[in-house]
């Protein structure tokens, strides 16, 4: 399933929603990815989910910045939800590493995608909100 970008992911902080919407065109290219002939797919796969991983990294510690500036009440709270986002995401593409399987791999990239649309619509938004208020 291709995620298609649209304003109801936008939380109003520009930097954030550019970042937002960046994580969505990786994902979409895993997805791809997941269609191509096997002789290549394993190899494209692990290459972009190493940019997933990384560009997540770098967004969360935007986010962590933002958040740290304001002090911001459920700060601890959120960047744990990425911690834990990043070990879960590290513990099933390293089972996918010992035994590459289409299944598993749409497993994670459900996983991602479930992941980055509740986390961005509930939690971000939150932070959003407040980061709004703090900058007015």
């Amino acid at each position: 399933m291709l995620l298609k970008w649209n304003d109801k992911y936008k939380v109003g902080v520009p930097a954030i929603d550019k970042q937002h919407e960046q994580l969505f065109n990786i994902a979409n290219q895993a997805t791809l990815a997941l269609r191509e002939p096997d002789e290549s797919k394993e190899e494209n796969i692990y290459v972009i989910l190493n940019e997933l991983y990384a560009y997540a990294e770098s967004h969360f510690k935007t986010e962590e910045d933002f958040m740290e500036q304001i002090s911001y009440e459920f700060y601890e709270q959120h960047k744990e939800q990425h911690k834990q986002f990043l070990l879960k995401a590290t513990e099933r593409v390293n089972a996918l590493a010992t035994n590459f399987d289409d299944n598993m791999l749409k497993e994670i990239l459900e996983f991602v995608v479930d992941w980055i649309m509740e986390h961005i619509c509930e939690k971000d938004k939150l932070m959003a909100e407040a980061i709004i208020e703090f900058n007015k």
